[in-house]
């Protein structure tokens, strides 16, 4: 669970400018209401309201509401991002598009790998792995958010011993996962997915089809911290998924605080 703030009337400036110029993810659990704006006139608004914000180092930001994987509103890539400490505000904006968000209360702010809230120390692979595994085993709402199935068995590689010995000249994927009628192969990295990452778990696919008969769908799932544009165009082509295990955790936190 990640530590509430000692004054939860004031953003930390310095921390977020740090961590976003250090290339770091940030997500925050926030009371806050925003206002978003299309060429200067006014789209869409929301009230005050428990919600989740994630700021990436890309430029780009997401606003969700509740419990839901899907935001609310959100600015793509390269947007400009300022925090403004007296008005407790933070502002996004690019040409066209622009939100403006007022923060009336922190209840926690993560730097993931930075130290900040539930990560007091550098996830290693085996961390990220056991979050993914617990991630599926412990709510059908987180499992949908990994695998797009509620209800999957994952670390099933002993059940598919035959697969991983003859996917050797390739590799052995970090994890497997069965459910929905589909063969999960799933790929960790602590940090930023990248276009040979993407190269990799396309060969796991390439092998698993070729001795997988009896499932409907073999899927190939990417985590890491981030990814890079071009990654995310490659997995897109491949029809591959990429999760970010910041998003992870943070919604793992928000049933953990709110109930599934």
């Amino acid at each position: 669970m990640g530590q509430p703030m000692q004054n939860p009337g004031m953003l930390p400036v310095e921390d977020l400018y740090q961590a976003l110029h250090s290339g770091y993810t940030i997500v925050m659990y926030v009371r806050c209401e925003y206002e978003y704006l299309h060429n200067n006139t006014p789209v869409g608004r929301g009230s005050e309201d428990l919600r989740l914000i994630i700021i990436k180092p890309d430029g780009s930001i997401q606003i969700h509401g509740g419990k839901y994987a899907q935001p609310e509103v959100q600015l793509p890539r390269n947007s400009r991002i300022e925090v403004h400490s007296n008005e407790n505000e933070i502002v996004a904006e690019n040409k066209e598009r622009k939100l403006w968000i007022t923060i009336n209360e922190v209840y926690w702010i993560e730097y993931p790998r930075l130290g900040g809230g539930l990560m007091m120390r550098e996830l290693t692979h085996d961390d990220i792995v056991n979050l993914v595994k617990d991630a599926v085993r412990s709510n059908p709402r987180l499992a949908r958010f990994v695998l797009d199935c509620g209800n999957a068995l994952i670390g099933a590689e002993d059940l598919f011993d035959k697969l991983y010995k003859r996917l050797r000249e390739v590799g052995k994927p970090d994890l497997i996962a069965y459910g929905c009628g589909r063969l999960y192969v799933i790929e960790v990295k602590t940090e930023q997915v990248d276009t040979d990452d993407v190269s990799q778990l396309k060969r796991y696919i390439d092998g698993a089809k070729q001795y997988i008969g009896d499932v409907e769908e073999v899927v190939g799932i990417l985590v890491g911290e981030s990814s890079s544009e071009y990654a995310e165009r490659m997995a897109e082509n491949y029809n591959f998924k990429i999760v970010e295990y910041p998003r992870l955790i943070a919604f793992d936190q928000l049933i953990e605080l709110l109930g599934p």
